[in-house]
């Protein structure tokens, strides 16, 4: 019963809330960024939404790289913690999409409405 309300209170509102801004003209490089303490965490194929949403649901993950372009297993996502270690470089932008994540708290006041509409039911 405790795990239900606890699903419950994280699906109104109470988890964190996540922002992506697109980093336009810049590509990752992985290989450096990796070198000098970046961490690769997961891969996943799906839509960009789904990248982002990936991330967001990884408590470590604060940058995502999507491939823009399918390959024979379809578009990858890259989730990385790359704190300030990542190395960006110059790109067109053609083949990957690169996200920084940024997450914040729901508001109390949101949060608190949400409750009183659980305790209403």
């Amino acid at each position: 019963m405790l795990l239900l309300i606890l699903s419950l209170l994280c699906v109104s509102g109470f988890a964190e809330q996540c922002q992506y801004d697109q980093l336009h003209g810049k590509a990752l490089n992985v290989k450096h960024s990796i070198d000098v303490g970046a961490k690769f965490l997961n891969a996943t194929s799906d839509s960009t939404a789904a990248c982002q949403q990936a991330c967001c649901e990884e408590a470590a993950c604060d940058t995502a790289l999507y491939s823009v372009r399918a390959s024979a297993k379809g578009h990858t996502c890259f989730l990385f913690e790359c704190g300030s270690k990542c190395i960006l470089k110059k790109s067109q932008g053609k083949n990957y999409n690169l996200f920084k994540v940024s997450r914040s708290e729901p508001s109390s006041e949101n949060a608190m409405g949400n409750m009183e509409h659980l305790y209403s039911r």
